[in-house]
């Protein structure tokens, strides 16, 4: 059955989105640390907005959850945006703030439906990023003994992470994958 965290809706779906996520070497993330491999170090989970699916990096060391520009326009939401809250995002790296998508309707793994803010991020790399904000928001568990996220806390709507890709990096650096 479906879950509902903070509401339901959609926008609509304008074709697939590729895996694109922040992972390492994203806005600054440290991709050459000894011994770290991102496929098996960051936590994926699928995600649905307006009927195009997704994978949804979640980093607990992000301050605010974030969508890049282009997709943004890719999803059809650049008419959403409030382009009031802008200003430059800064931590590992740099980048421009252009706006805030408020209440995104987002279908989270198996069905648990939320409304989502994003901070909209003026980079040329599509990226899709769950972050402090949203995470304490919804008061989400990271239970990596069990591979998933819960929201509301102890006893919630469980979202599972996707598993380990090793081709999750090649295919967000553009490169073919065999």
């Amino acid at each position: 059955s479906r879950g509902d965290v903070g509401g339901s809706g959609a926008f609509g779906s304008r074709g697939a989105l590729g895996s694109h996520g922040a992972g390492a070497g994203a806005f600054g993330a440290p991709a050459e640390l000894p011994g770290f491999r991102e496929d098996e170090d960051m936590i994926y989970i699928a995600c649905e907005i307006g009927g195009t699916t997704a994978e949804m990096m979640v980093d607990t060391g992000a301050q605010m959850s974030v969508v890049s520009a282009p997709v943004v326009r890719r999803l059809g939401l650049t008419g959403h945006m409030d382009r009031s809250e802008q200003g430059v995002a800064a931590g590992v790296g740099r980048a421009a703030i252009l706006g805030k998508l408020r209440n995104v309707p987002v279908v989270l793994g198996e069905g648990v439906d939320f409304l989502l803010d994003l901070s909209v991020l003026g980079i040329d790399e599509e990226m899709l990023m769950l972050g402090l904000d949203q995470l304490r928001r919804f008061r989400c568990l990271v239970d990596c003994d069990n591979r998933c996220l819960v929201f509301n806390g102890k006893g919630g709507a469980v979202v599972p992470f996707l598993p380990p890709d090793p081709t999750r990096k090649l295919r967000r650096a553009g490169c073919p994958v065999m």
